[in-house]
């Protein structure tokens, strides 16, 4: 059954991928001979290049194709296609780096300090930025899927953040509207008008104060109105209806 389940590997030409390998190396150590030929002191003639730095085009080479060489067939050994090839292929060529130095354990700290490096380097992704998403997947549905993943309550939202800049419970009007009239004074005004028993002179007076309060309030949501977000001013004009 996990035979069924194994992806089947495809084995690969490791000759082939060596040569590639092996010329686009030696063509970036052949760049770099070039800059180091031109930074030289004394004069020397355009073969120096090969003649006086073309150490750097043989090891850039050397690295290259025995990178390729170990990845490739040791995958194809293995029959998988993972980040142990890739750890497998920098043990060799960090100890193609350590042979200059014609010491043992040069060559087996380069071999294990690249190991480690184009093997974890792999394992993560083997990119800068991360995973590439998964071609199988469609990514409309990857992302509803996140987001009923963490999704949070309204009740939660509410309860950090408040209502408003779009967040909104329920009931919010009939709230805003009380929060207004209990702001400004306006309805212990109009109940103390229906409570008490006022005379003509003392009813006017509370009266006047009332439409006094209310043509402020109709004001100043005239004067914020411009200041707001048009998802908004429709709140501002449906206050202004109500105190019409």
């Amino acid at each position: 059954m996990a035979s069924e389940d194994r992806p089947v590997y495809h084995p690969k030409d490791a000759i082939s991928a060596t040569v590639r390998t092996t010329m686009i190396l030696g063509g970036a150590g052949l760049f770099f001979s070039a800059v180091q030929n031109s930074l030289a002191r004394q004069n020397v003639t355009g073969w120096g290049v090969f003649t006086r730095t073309g150490g750097t085009i043989g090891m850039f080479a050397a690295i290259g194709g025995t990178y390729e060489f170990a990845r490739t067939a040791a995958a194809n050994l293995r029959e998988k296609d993972d980040s142990y090839n890739q750890a497998i292929g920098g043990f060799f060529a960090g100890g193609i780096v350590g042979l200059r130095m014609r010491s043992l354990p040069a060559v087996l700290g380069f071999g294990a300090a690249l190991a480690t490096l184009q093997g974890v380097f792999d394992y993560t992704g083997g990119k800068l930025d991360g995973y590439e998403p998964d071609a199988s997947v469609d990514q409309y549905e990857r992302k509803e899927q996140l987001r009923r993943n963490r999704r949070r309550p309204i009740e939660e939202t509410l309860q950090e953040m408040g209502e408003g800049r779009g967040i909104y419970g329920p009931g919010y009007q009939e709230r805003r509207r009380e929060r207004i009239k209990q702001r400004y004074g306006i309805r212990e005004q109009i109940d103390g008008l229906k409570s008490r028993g006022l005379d003509a002179t003392a009813r006017d007076a509370n009266i006047t104060r009332c439409l006094t309060e209310v043509n402020n309030l109709k004001t100043e949501i005239s004067t914020h109105a411009y200041e707001t977000a048009p998802h908004d001013q429709r709140t501002f004009d449906e206050v202004q209806i109500l105190l019409s």
